[in-house]
């Protein structure tokens, strides 16, 4: 039996794959961890949907908050 991508699987998919992304870009895992938490808090406070665009933008931001 195969599982059903669900918006929330999708959304852990993509978390995860960002955190292994900034971790290969250098980054430690508790670094990626707090950069994504940030991230998830910005976000949330400015009410932007958890789409596609939601981890693309979100990469762009985490690397300018890395510079």
């Amino acid at each position: 039996m195969s599982r059903r991508s669900t918006p929330e699987r999708l959304h852990a998919a993509r978390r995860e794959a960002t955190k292994q992304r900034l971790i290969g870009e250098g980054g430690t895992p508790d670094q990626a961890e707090r950069l994504i938490a940030q991230w998830e808090l910005q976000v949330a406070q400015d009410g932007l949907e958890r789409d596609g665009r939601y981890w693309e933008a979100g990469w762009a931001w985490m690397l300018a908050q890395r510079r």
